[in-house]
Formats: structure tokens, sequence, C-alpha cells
């Protein structure tokens, strides 16, 4: 049981009826950006739930999987007891909608909606985007952070392209990305992936007064992660349009044999650094 496993475990709560399904989640201290947890982390929590559901909308013998998912954030996610409520709004043949949401004392704090489905045919497949050359990740220095309880100390991380203190006039920070205990990568923890990387904008702006706060994320999936990925991943994390305090992020993410598993597309707001001693 790896930490991301353990931190987003899910508690169901009885329910009768076709009402919304039910969990009990803990929000763990361990992956705090600021007051509240990782936008990331918050994510891979509700994305699931919704797989965990899955069972009770698909049809016998599915193969539902995530293929994309859009979240925003509202409250900060502050950590402690919570609930995750999972709501279908459209269940059909090839494709459904699922909305997740993060709460707690009846307030939202995150929610997302998920486009669940089968897997797919092999009608037409092409990916026209090159996939990264880094060097190995063996070769690369290991980012360390002294704060174990910040997010960045969850994951192993090997800048190829940009790094922690450096100014650039591009705004790129690529490389290679596990978490710290090396957990093997499920859908979970893919969707944490594509809000897990330093914020991109701030190889300009440099690190000392202020982060990248994610308002809402959006997510594709090519690849189920059944079984799930051991093994490094590619990271590509971009920014090229920052106007008014608000930034772009784009990621992907690749294996480590050059297959697109992932997008990530967010809008963040350049907000003052907290003190991270504090946290």
């Amino acid at each position: 049981m790896s930490e991301f496993h353990d931190d987003t475990r899910l508690a169901p709560v009885p329910h009768e009826g076709a009402g919304p399904h039910v969990f009990g989640v803990v929000i763990s201290d361990r992956w705090a950006v600021g007051p509240g947890a990782n936008g990331g982390y918050v994510a891979g929590m509700l994305a699931r739930a919704v797989l965990e559901t899955i069972p009770a909308l698909a049809p016998p013998d599915n193969d539902w999987t995530i293929h994309s998912m859009a979240a925003h954030y509202l409250r900060p996610p502050v950590p402690g007891p919570a609930q995750v409520v999972v709501q279908p709004l459209r269940l059909g043949r090839a494709i459904s909608i699922i909305d997740a949401s993060l709460v707690r004392d009846e307030k939202i704090l995150s929610t997302a909606r998920f486009v669940v489905g089968s897997t797919g045919t092999e009608t037409l497949d092409f990916t026209d985007r090159t996939p990264p050359v880094f060097p190995p990740p063996e070769s690369l220095p290991r980012e360390e952070w002294d704060n174990d309880k910040f997010i960045r100390a969850r994951y192993d991380t090997r800048y190829a392209i940009g790094a922690e203190h450096n100014v650039a006039e591009t705004s790129e920070v690529s490389g290679w990305i596990r978490t710290a205990d090396h957990a093997i990568v499920d859908l979970p923890l893919a969707v944490a992936l594509t809000d897990s990387w330093m914020p991109a904008a701030m190889i300009r702006l440099g690190f000392e007064d202020h982060l990248l706060s994610t308002l809402d994320l959006a997510s594709h999936f090519f690849h189920s992660f059944d079984p799930p990925i051991d093994d490094w991943l590619c990271m590509t994390n971009k920014t090229t349009v920052s106007r008014r305090g608000f930034a772009d992020i784009d990621t992907e993410i690749w294996s480590a044999d050059g297959e697109l598993l992932a997008q990530g597309r967010q809008l963040g707001l350049l907000v003052p650094r907290p003190d991270l001693s504090t946290l």
C-alpha cells in the first residue's frame, strides 16, 4: 500500500435506492500546497471514488474506464475528514457522465465531471506528437525537500529541462517522475500526476514569492492503466500564456517507451507564497 493509495482510501457509506454514492475519506496533510491539499491529489481521490462506483452502474462484464475529467476547486481542502459524493448524470451504452464532489459540512470543496465508458476499439490509432527524449532518470539529480508535508516531497522528480530556483526565458519544466515510494501507477494516480509537476510559469517568475493555485484542471487519458504501470514516467510541462495573474499549464505524460498516456490542461492563479515551514 503506497502513500497515495493509503491517502485516497474510501469508506463506503451505506445508502438505499438510486441516490448518490457516498464515501467517507480523510484528506491527508502529506500533500499540502499552502493551506490545503494539492488539486491533483484531490482529483485522484475523486477518480478512485468514481471507479469504485462503476461496478454498480455499468453493465455486467464491463470494461469501463475514465477517459476524461474536468475538475474545479472551490475551497481549500484542509486536511481532515470529508466525504466524496458520486452522482451519475447520464448512463449510456458507450459513454456515461458521472460527477464527483469532495464535501465537508455540506460545502463543496472540489468537484469534477468524469467521462467514462468502454476502452473502445482500434478503429484509428495515431499520435502526431513527438515523445520527449531525456537522459535516463538515474543520471539526473533528485529534487530534494526538507518539508515532508509539502507535496513535492511525495514525488521523486528528476528535471531534464528547467529546475527549482532557475530562471529562464522559456516556461518549460520537464523530466521524469514517480512517487517517492515508487508506487505503481493506476488510473487515480495518473489523474493526480496531471497536476503534480512544478508550475512552468515559475521558471520565469522565480520561486521565492509566489505559487500557482489551480482553478480548473482538464485531463484526458489514452491508457486504461490496467494493469498499472510500474516504471518511471516522462512529464512535459509548459506555460505559454500569462495575463493579469492567470497562467495556462499544458502537461503531457509519456511512458518510458514513448507512448502518450495522458494530457492535462489547467488555468492557474498566481498567489503569494505561504511560509511552507508552518505547514
